[in-house]
């Protein structure tokens, strides 16, 4: 086999043949395309130059499909508010997607982080401690002051906000969340899609804001993360954001690499 047969247009099809069932694999794949002709090149059997992408680490992102706005008015509907559980329940709802709180920081937060006067939210959230305030709705506030005022257990040793419903009364635990989500869908008959968990309410509060033309840059800054490309994500989850500022008028090729 000549070495020198190998053309870009040949690494491309076996680069795209192969990622369309092994997306997970990709990762290897380049990486050791690009040793074999680092190998190649040094040895003296072939001087093509790949292109630059192949010498970019793959990284496969999971996608977490948001909630629309009408399934999370469904779940909120499917809380009952006549009872503890469902004041409770409401309130992480409004929570997770008008503040866009992870559900760790829902989870952590506790009575003296919530700023009644000021209508706002001081925390550090638990996944990069990075410190954000965060301004609650009129709905979100309500909510909460309903819940701790009249369904949170009063004289409780625990000073985070959310409880069990149940005694012993404790915090609840991770996975409290996730359930808590799975019975609100099922009552709701929200369906259940592959991906979309608790977090997928934060994702959507980020989806919306980019959706109504919010900056990336205040995007970031609502959900705490350490740079604005972070947005990225949500951007992507809508079709009509999608865009391509320039078109590629007087941008001519220059190797036979991009035609």
């Amino acid at each position: 086999f000549e070495f020198s047969h190998i053309t870009p247009a040949l690494v491309s099809s076996i680069i795209t043949g192969f990622g369309s069932d092994n997306a997970r694999s990709m990762g290897s794949v380049v990486t050791n395309i690009k040793k074999f002709f680092r190998y190649l090149n040094g040895a003296g059997l072939s001087t093509l130059e790949i292109a630059p992408t192949l010498y970019v680490t793959y990284r496969r992102t999971k996608h977490i499909p948001p909630f629309s706005i009408e399934e999370i008015r469904l779940l909120l509907c499917a809380c009952d508010r006549n009872t503890p559980q469902g004041k409770r329940n409401y309130s992480i709802l409004l929570l997770a997607v008008t503040c866009g709180l992870r559900k760790s920081d829902i989870q952590g937060l506790k009575l003296s982080n919530i700023d009644w006067y000021r209508y706002e939210i001081r925390i550090i959230q638990s996944k990069n401690k990075r410190s954000v305030v965060l301004p609650m709705l009129g709905e979100t506030g309500n909510a909460l002051a309903d819940y701790i005022l009249s369904a949170r257990p009063h004289g409780t040793e625990f000073e985070y906000v959310f409880l069990t419903a149940k005694a012993p009364r404790r915090p609840m635990i991770t996975s409290a969340y996730n359930d808590m989500l799975l019975r609100l869908c099922e009552k709701a008959s929200v369906p259940k899609i592959e991906g979309r968990d608790f977090h997928s309410l934060r994702r959507s509060a980020g989806t919306w804001m980019a959706n109504s033309g919010v900056p990336v840059t205040t995007i970031a800054q609502v959900l705490g993360h350490s740079g604005f490309h972070s947005a990225d994500r949500y951007i992507s989850a809508d079709p009509k954001m999608v865009l391509c500022s320039l078109d590629f008028t007087g941008i001519f090729p220059t190797s036979e690499v991009y035609r």
